[in-house]
């Protein structure tokens, strides 16, 4: 899915809770997000996307941003190689969980700043996981495969910032 002049390529409002997004590849997207989940949209499942990658897993074709969620329970990822999305190449964070409503989410074994083979430097211009304002989230686990790959971004791998993210979200290997 090509993005070109839009604000956001896929964007899930108050009426779209338990929606997935499934084997896609979102490019382009230069004003907004690949994927945005607006407050509301909870329980929205997103697995094996290619987010700022064409189809091939290698080539950047970045969004502004590739995920930006501001609303509750949503999956971003999985324990399974064909759950994992790639999401790399883009200008601003690879994921980015903002403000109250933003609330036990999960992003699970990703691959994030990297290709689909978890080899080569893809960076996200900045954090591979940004949450702000946002609480009670989850990034990685310990259950088998539920680790994500963050590496090569140009700020920090996860930043957690502003006052509400002190309230029990957990960043986990």
């Amino acid at each position: 899915v090509r993005g070109t002049n839009l604000g956001n390529t896929l964007q899930f409002s108050s009426s779209a809770d338990n929606s997935a997004v499934y084997g896609l590849a979102i490019i382009n997207t230069s004003n907004g997000g690949a994927i945005v989940l607006d407050a509301g949209a909870d329980g929205v499942t997103i697995q094996g996307n290619y987010l700022g990658l064409r189809t091939d897993g290698t080539t950047m074709s970045g969004n502004s941003y590739g995920v930006l969620v501001n609303s509750a329970n949503n999956i971003i990822g999985g324990t399974t190689a064909t759950e994992r999305n790639v999401i790399s190449g883009n200008a601003n964070s690879g994921v980015d969980i903002r403000d109250s409503a933003a609330t036990r989410n999960q992003v699970l074994g990703n691959f994030i700043g990297t290709d689909a083979t978890g080899q080569t430097a893809l960076a996200n211009g900045r954090d591979g996981v940004a949450i702000s304002n946002a609480p009670a989230n989850v990034v990685g686990g310990t259950a088998p495969g539920a680790a994500n790959l963050i590496a090569f971004n140009g700020g920090d791998g996860v930043s957690v910032a502003g006052f509400s993210t002190r309230n029990d979200n957990a960043i986990r290997a």
